[in-house]
């Protein structure tokens, strides 16, 4: 049976972001530069079709699905920005995603860093039926918000990574994919795409062989 909870938050950025009580939420965050210029106004007419679902009183859901479809492909295909080729950097961005589980940011349920984005499967605070346990974050009223923990991952991932590699500049872009799975059968799919991601990339031929997976 599909999950209905209260919404928080829906707002547009360059994307739709929409957050919602106990979300289980399927993040993809991806370097500056990773998609070029074509694949880029292609999404953007596919963004396009997914605001005026939205406007015309539909969810929008299978509009965001060709988004995110259209996006992965250009990433998988695309290797002019892979900064998280560095073992070293996917290193750090993997102790920074499971820092925040540790503290209380958010339950980790599953991730991949790939050298050009990452993808993780969170719940923001711990992972608690009692939910005044998780840790507050940065948001204007105490209370957690994904928009909120991904900012500071960001920039706080952006600054280390730009220090290892010797860099400068704009590390991630500035908005992010989110998904909010609606049911324990698409929990399973997401985690399984998660998976399977360095194996569909090329990377590896078995998901167990690539080293920045959960």
């Amino acid at each position: 049976m599909n999950e209905r909870p209260e919404t928080t938050r829906f707002y547009w950025g360059r994307l739709p972001h929409w957050e919602v009580v106990r979300g289980r939420y399927f993040v993809t965050i991806r370097l500056q530069g990773a998609i070029p210029q074509q694949g880029l106004e292609r999404i953007a007419r596919l963004r396009d079709e997914a605001e005026r679902a939205v406007i015309n009183g539909q969810d929008g859901f299978r509009e965001r699905r060709v988004v995110f479809r259209q996006m992965e492909g250009w990433l998988h295909r695309s290797k002019a920005v892979a900064h998280m080729r560095d073992p070293v950097v996917a290193d750090m961005v993997v102790e920074a995603l499971e820092s925040r589980a540790m503290d209380g940011t958010w339950t980790l349920f599953s991730y991949v860093v790939m050298p050009n984005h990452i993808h993780a499967f969170l719940r923001l605070g711990r992972d608690q039926a009692d939910s005044t346990d998780a840790k507050p974050g940065p948001a204007t009223d105490g209370a957690l918000t994904l928009v909120g923990v991904l900012h500071d991952f960001k920039v706080w991932t952006a600054r280390q990574a730009n220090r290892l590699l010797g860099r400068t500049g704009q590390f991630w872009q500035r908005e992010w994919f989110d998904h909010w799975s609606r049911s324990l059968e698409q929990d399973a799919g997401i985690e399984r795409y998660i998976r399977a991601n360095p194996v569909q990339a090329g990377l590896v031929t078995e998901a167990r062989e690539w080293r920045w997976l959960k």
